[in-house]
């Protein structure tokens, strides 16, 4: 799968300032603008999770109430 612009967008984001937490609202003023709203970003965070899904066993992109949206970059597995 590929990602969309505005998944690239949200991604490169997320990987500038990895294992940090952000709210919807700041990823949007960073990333789209005022021409989005937060639940256009839900969305676009539920494919990103799918597409990620390959990759969940060191990269995640999660949710915590209260918080909101953070990319967990964990040491990639080395090939063996």
């Amino acid at each position: 799968m590929e990602f969309t612009k505005r998944e690239w967008e949200v991604l490169s984001f997320f990987l500038a300032s990895p294992n940090q937490y952000f709210r919807a609202e700041e990823i949007l003023a960073q990333t789209w603008g005022t021409d989005s709203s937060e639940e256009q970003l839900r969305t676009y965070i539920t494919r990103m999770r799918q597409k990620l899904a390959p990759f969940q066993t060191w990269c995640k992109l999660i949710t915590e109430k209260g918080r909101g949206y953070c990319l967990v970059l964990e040491a990639a597995p080395d090939k063996q």
